[in-house]
């Protein structure tokens, strides 16, 4: 067996498109399909990894529709790349409604542009990885609720693995925040759920062993900073590939702030427990 498509899965309704999109795969590789339910998606991808019998281990959300060519061109590209941890490919959002392309923009910046390039973050809407790397960093963390995917990635790097963004690798993403309320309360919520878990892990970063307790008394006033900074980083990514971003630009820095709040009230929470 050459890959494993791990799913987790929490959706039934997107979950049966999700399957089609694969079992209509153009591909020379033998592959298998295995959807892990209704657990943390650190756990779920871990225990589908376990149960894979394939070098290879393809990651794709419940919400997302794989391209005729995603197992295939995800496993050449794995096999190109010497040192190479993951690949991540270009999420597309279904829907052209406003707020879900400033969902899109938002959350899914990294895996926007038609750019290919090394990258630190990555995320599991569609990811692949060679089975021998996935083991030497243990997998996914199970404690995390959301950002497990950007971790990963940290692992793999602190490790020397190399990961990549290919924007030919596609998934289109049905994920349905199409109105202001469900985008900010979206972005709010991964605030909140995320905090500083994933700095917290990875504190051999000088720098961020020196914020890290200024940030967990202090971040409300980190809010606006940050919030800049991120839309500013999405802004200089994304420009070259879709200029029309900039209309988005206000509700995109709109979206950070509502994120940084969420980090904030997670702090603020912890600090009072």
């Amino acid at each position: 067996m050459e890959a494993s498509i791990i799913i987790p899965s929490t959706r039934t309704k997107g979950l049966k498109k999700t399957r089609e999109s694969l079992l209509r795969q153009k591909t020379k590789f033998s592959y298998e399909i295995i959807v892990i339910k209704n657990l943390l998606p650190g756990q779920a991808r871990n225990l589908g990894a376990k149960k894979a019998s394939g070098k290879y281990l393809l990651f794709l959300d419940d919400d997302c529709i794989a391209s005729k060519d995603w197992i295939e061109k995800n496993i050449n590209f794995l096999k190109s790349r010497k040192n190479i941890g993951a690949v991540g490919g270009k999420i597309v959002g279904k829907s052209p409604k406003f707020f879900s392309r400033c969902t899109d923009y938002t959350n899914f910046w990294r895996q926007q542009n038609n750019q290919l390039r090394k990258t630190s973050q990555l995320y599991t809407a569609s990811l692949a990885v060679k089975k021998e790397a996935f083991l030497k960093v243990s997998g996914f963390d199970e404690k995390a609720k959301v950002g497990e995917d950007v971790d990963f990635i940290n692992k793999l790097e602190k490790y020397g693995y190399i990961s990549w963004y290919n924007p030919e690798i596609v998934v289109l993403h049905n994920h349905k925040r199409d109105t202001l309320s469900k985008f900010l309360k979206y972005m709010y919520n991964n605030g909140l759920a995320t905090g500083l878990y994933i700095l917290k892990t990875h504190q051999r970063i000088a720098l961020v062993r020196v914020l890290l307790p200024i940030f967990k008394q202090a971040y409300f006033l980190f809010i606006i900073p940050m919030a800049i900074l991120y839309t500013g980083a999405n802004l200089y990514l994304n420009f070259s590939s879709n200029w029309k971003i900039i209309f988005l630009m206000p509700f995109i820095f709109l979206g950070y702030l509502v994120y940084h709040l969420g980090i904030a009230v997670r702090l603020l929470k912890e600090i009072f427990q």
